[in-house]
């Protein structure tokens, strides 16, 4: 700014200071306001001021500082989602939220608590604006313990291919903090906007037309920590801590491990000790529980809330968001199954596997065979949309929940194959099999329903396995997730991999370790302020084939044409052929290109159930043909199908491609599988 300054007079200068560039767009841009929370640390009051008058917040005679941790930063909804609704119109125009099918759930509006509130409006000119609200901590630096938690909602009212973007992620609330802190003080100032947008409403005119709006949180995607803050219960290991069923927990013997501290500074070694300690388990039984009721759990939180330090059936107090209209305080919030599932028990099974410490159990992997099944993961390529390629489970203290996903629906259910006992494989491909059907993006009610069945069977197999000491909560819950996914939807619809995901871009516009929450509220604002680009190209249906053609000369080439059913001789004809195509924005590769070295893209599906490997591509009389070597099913791991190629070559138009699969070859066995649903990009 300072260099473009010096060419121009003084009264045409640009700003050079942030709180300039900040008073410039807001007095020239719909910029987002910014509202502080200052705590007085003498009366322990809460004092509201926004950005323009903060020099004159003043409490108990005393001017109010902002230090790191005594204030957080509320930024209105409504103006939020009126710069959504304006930059997404198009795509929010054209998305069906019409609840036709009753037999499938493809998206939160089919779940039962949408759809209530749907049908309830159905007759007027009000539209609904479901959100899904979530809150959690992340660490910016390593230094320090102090966490951010941040307020953010994802707008089920957006098509799921744009819904998850990190720029249609709303943020609401920015609390950075170190030890406990008030979750209905921090939520209040969104309960109240939320409660006069139920009366005024949001008017907008598009395209000559007068829309009124209602912004409704439906759901929300915490984890369990937080979702015990949120509902005001006991955390995840005390007594009656399930929030959707009565099941009491039992007080079970634990063998700990724990380290001397005090030997490795003296002798520089660590003796790691066990010992027992008494914890609470949930385990099966013969007995079966009631599921929680909305009403009796309301009644419970206002009888908690008049007791002191003692909880009503696991309720210590009424929850922060149990004003909310529409919002069910025990069904609307969902099961996650980033934190439940994929980091919690999947995570169980396979530290059960692998770890020494259970050498002398029937399940334990040893070394060998887990050399063996190391090796096995490390040969798959999975498809370029796939970031986090497979790595050894020597290294899964450092994976990422995405990778997580990718052992439990594709890797594992294959490679584990010989290296466990049969009962144990069988048990795992359950939890696959139900994980994958869960996580579709169109879920037949059917298969719901006999999935829930699979799970229950999962979680009781689980305790005669590995033990009643095995039956956390993260376990109980999978008897629940089917229920989830009837009341919200399917699984990725209410996860938190998006709001983890834009933790991270929140996290990345810290530059210093001072004034974090002014850092971050200012570079948001001023983002939002900006009006968005598109992130990605828009699909079209022209076909491009990428590359320099190369000339292929094939003495022995037949191939089966499956527009004329007829077999066509192509041997000793020169092809100038391709080795990749962009179809609709998706790259499809074939055998015969070779540079990538961790990924596979030539395994496709066409028109007639036809799968196979992509050979080649090439155009004549200005069509474009793909040779596919043909493969055949011979069976089938649950989602998972094993196949072996028939010896013949079929010939497609790259119209009749339909998708991709990941190609997984397991020693002799060659497996295939698709991905759950489009949606969850990494």
């Amino acid at each position: 700014m300072e260099l473009l300054n010096e060419q121009r007079k003084s009264f045409d200068r640009l700003p050079t200071h942030k709180k300039q560039i900040l008073q410039m767009f807001r007095e020239n841009r719909e910029m987002i306001d910014v509202i502080y929370f200052i705590r007085c640390s003498k009366c322990d009051k809460i004092i509201e001021k926004n950005s323009e008058n903060m020099e004159r917040a003043v409490c108990c005679d005393t001017i109010l500082k902002k230090t790191e941790t005594n204030f957080f930063v509320y930024m209105p909804l409504e103006k939020q989602i009126v710069q959504s609704i304006n930059r997404n119109w198009e795509a929010i125009k054209n998305f069906d939220t019409s609840n036709r099918d009753n037999d499938n759930i493809s998206d939160a509006h089919d779940g039962d608590i949408l759809k209530e509130v749907l049908q309830k409006y159905d007759d007027d000119d009000l539209n609904i604006l479901s959100l899904c609200v979530n809150v959690d901590g992340a660490n910016r630096f390593n230094s320090n313990s102090v966490s951010l938690w941040p307020i953010q909602f994802i707008q089920n009212y957006l098509p799921p291919e744009i819904r998850f973007l990190p720029h249609n992620v709303l943020v609401s609330g920015l609390l950075y903090t170190e030890g406990h802190f008030d979750f209905r003080e921090y939520f209040l100032p969104i309960v109240r906007e939320l409660e006069r947008l139920e009366q005024e409403k949001i008017v907008m005119t598009i395209e000559n037309v007068v829309y009124t709006f209602q912004p409704v949180v439906t759901h929300c995607a915490v984890d369990l920590p937080a979702k015990a803050k949120i509902q005001e219960t006991k955390q995840f290991g005390g007594y009656n801590a399930c929030s959707y069923c009565h099941i009491p927990g039992v007080q079970v013997s634990i063998s700990c491990k724990t380290k001397n501290k005090k030997r490795k500074i003296k002798y520089g070694q660590e003796n790691v000790q066990s010992k027992k300690v008494l914890q609470i388990r949930y385990p099966e039984g013969t007995d079966s529980f009631a599921l929680r009721d909305e009403k009796d759990t309301l009644q419970k939180m206002i009888a908690a809330s008049k007791c002191t330090n003692n909880a009503v059936d696991g309720i210590k107090d009424v929850s922060c968001l149990a004003a909310l209209q529409h919002f069910n305080i025990v069904r609307s919030i969902g099961i996650d199954y980033l934190h439940g599932v994929l980091i919690g028990t999947e995570k169980q099974l396979i530290n059960f596997f692998c770890d020494p410490s259970n050498s002398q159990s029937s399940y334990y992997i040893t070394k060998k065979k887990r050399e063996l099944l190391n090796k096995r993961i490390l040969s798959i390529k999975p498809i370029r949309e796939v970031n986090r390629k497979p790595r050894s489970l020597d290294m899964r203290s450092k994976f990422k929940a995405s990778e997580y996903r990718s052992m439990l629906l594709y890797y594992l259910p294959v490679c584990l194959q010989g290296c466990l006992p049969d009962v144990y494989l069988q048990h795992f491909r359950i939890l696959s099999a139900a994980i994958y059907i869960l996580m579709k993006s169109e879920v037949p009610r059917k298969a719901i329903d006999e999935t829930e069945i699979k799970l229950h069977r999962f979680v009781k197999q689980h305790q005669q396995l590995f033990g009643v000491e095995s039956m956390v909560m993260n376990v109980h819950l999978l008897k629940h997730l089917a229920q989830d996914v009837r009341w919200l939807g399917p699984l990725w619809c209410h996860s938190t991999f998006p709001f983890e995901r834009n933790n991270g871009v929140l996290l990345k516009k810290v530059n210093g370790t001072t004034d974090v929450l002014l850092q971050i509220s200012s570079k948001y604002c001023l983002a939002k302020s900006i009006k968005q680009t598109a992130r990605s190209k828009p699909k079209t249906n022209k076909k491009v084939l990428l590359g320099k053609s190369v000339k292929l000369v094939d003495p022995s080439l037949r191939v089966f044409n499956i527009e004329s059913l007829k077999e066509i001789d192509l041997s000793n004809i020169e092809l100038y052929v391709h080795k990749r195509i962009n179809l609709n924005d998706t790259i499809f590769t074939s055998t015969s290109y070779t540079l990538p070295k961790r990924s596979v893209d030539y395994f496709v599906e066409a028109t007639n159930d036809i799968v196979g490997k992509v050979r080649f591509y090439f155009e004549s009389n200005s069509k474009v043909y793909a040779v596919i070597e043909e493969f055949e099913v011979i069976d089938n791991i649950a989602h998972i199908l094993k196949v072996q190629p028939t010896n013949r070559n079929i010939l497609v138009s790259v119209n009749q491609i339909e998708q991709k699969f990941i190609y997984m070859k397991v020693g002799f066995h060659e497996y295939i599988v698709l991905p759950p649903n489009p949606y969850e990009k990494e």
